[in-house]
């Protein structure tokens, strides 16, 4: 039998393919913020100190025309922009910014195809400069290469700005339609400052069509009265280990702001989470009412707690690629988890007492009146591991009330009235309750 030719299958992807995938699971709102992502990766690799980027800015800008974002983070250094950040993925070799949140892995690229067909990216270090224009339609057409072609590209002599520019047009309809919308704008804005809160707070400008974004600082009730509860934990297992800090306390009553909210590298991941996911609701037939927690409720809208996740290696934190959630499987998740869920305890016992208050006079809410006296602070000032602290009531408890209610003949409580020696009709039912309680209970 001769031998056979050698026959290849092909199995490379199409263009097509692609940016069907990476476009078809994120928003428009989310592929901003992670074109933000990319601009503070850029402060955080060129500050001298990342804690502090106030000398750092972004604007973004977009209508049913045009999309448009410029920042003065560092620019994208030519060698970068030609070996790696255009490359779909994080390409080997790929120097790695310590702390990174996006670091030119899918996000421009999905924000870019997901807008519209043509953009133009500028940049510029203190080295040097590039200009890419892409046609997505013409790229697309050329089924032989996947490569973007430089428009120009040079040394900066210290007269450019920089930073970095990226412009799409030709957007496509939906992109064009959002755009345009108030609400979507209001909806980014809301986002940004959730999302980015924590560099904002660290000094970053972030302007939205010509609004500034304030800082959003995470905030616990901490006085000489309350403390939350604060753990640290560091997972090795790498050259790059993942820190992990965990509070858990009380803050202003607001159902909305109520929840878990997870941080990977001071970016928001989830906020607000009410959910298993967080540890809410985990009551089983293994455990009993004081171990397990409860599914949430309003009386808990005072409740919050902050997971962070710091590690130099942006890939072993627990979020998934597009940073919209958590990997539920991730390893160390599932441990800060079981920790998370452990701390909310006697948060939950406290809010309970705090919601028994409501059958209390009200200058008896002792809990209620000192949470409203009582002061936030920044979770960062929260400097040392403790366990959550509350005033203790010097009061004894009192037993739960109900109100009794019934309506009879006016002339006969007058005269049971007369007859009981009391004042009003209040104090005539009262008297009669406590006259039957004694004859059919306590005589028996």
């Amino acid at each position: 039998m001769a031998e056979q030719e050698l026959m290849k299958i092909k199995v490379e992807p199409t263009k097509e393919l692609f940016v069907y995938i990476l476009t078809r699971d994120i928003s428009h709102q989310a592929a901003i913020i992670e074109l933000l992502d990319n601009s503070v990766d850029g402060a955080k690799r060129v500050a001298a100190d990342a804690t502090d980027l106030s000398e750092f800015w972004v604007e973004i800008e977009f209508d049913s025309e045009k999309f448009a974002i410029r920042d003065n983070c560092g620019g994208i250094p030519l060698q970068v922009a030609r070996d790696y950040a255009f490359r779909f993925g994080r390409a080997e070799g790929m120097e790695r910014i310590p702390g990174s949140i996006g670091q030119f892995g899918v996000g421009m690229k999905r924000a870019l195809f997901s807008f519209g067909r043509k953009y133009v990216v500028e940049s510029a270090t203190v080295k040097d400069w590039f200009r890419l224009a892409v046609d997505l339609g013409k790229w697309m057409e050329d089924k032989d290469s996947w490569d973007f072609e430089l428009a120009e590209y040079g040394e900066n002599d210290g007269t450019l700005e920089i930073g970095t520019r990226i412009e799409v047009t030709d957007l496509i309809d939906d992109a064009a339609s959002q755009f345009s919308l108030e609400h979507f704008r209001t909806r980014v804005e809301n986002e940004i400052r959730q999302k980015h809160g924590y560099f904002i707070a660290h000094g970053l400008s972030v302007r939205v069509c010509g609004s500034a974004i304030p800082s959003h600082q995470w905030q616990l009730i901490a006085d000489d009265q309350f403390a939350p509860e604060y753990r640290e934990r560091t997972y090795n297992g790498s050259d790059a280990p993942v820190s992990t800090r965990i509070y858990a306390g009380v803050g202003r009553s607001n159902p909305s702001d109520a929840g878990w909210y997870v941080i990977c590298n001071g970016r928001l991941v989830l906020g607000a989470d009410k959910t298993e996911k967080t540890g809410w609701g985990w009551e089983s037939a293994e455990m009993d009412a004081a171990s397990g927690t409860p599914r949430y409720h309003n009386q808990f809208a005072r409740f919050r707690g902050y997971v962070l996740f710091d590690c130099d290696d942006a890939g072993r934190l627990p979020w998934n690629t597009t940073k919209t959630d958590i990997d539920p499987d991730d390893t160390i998740w599932l441990d800060a988890r079981e920790t998370m869920a452990g701390i909310m305890r006697p948060v939950i016992d406290f809010l309970n007492l705090v919601d028994s208050e409501s059958d209390l006079p009200e200058a008896e809410r002792r809990l209620t009146a000192a949470l409203a006296a009582a002061q936030t602070t920044a979770i960062a000032d929260v400097k040392n591991q403790q366990k959550f602290r509350y005033p203790t009531s010097p009061r004894p408890p009192r037993p739960r009330t109900v109100n009794i209610q019934y309506r009879k003949e006016k002339e006969r409580v007058e005269t049971l009235q007369e007859a009981m020696g009391t004042t009003s009709a209040r104090d005539t039912g009262d008297a009669a309750f406590e006259e039957a309680y004694r004859r059919h209970v306590e005589d028996e």
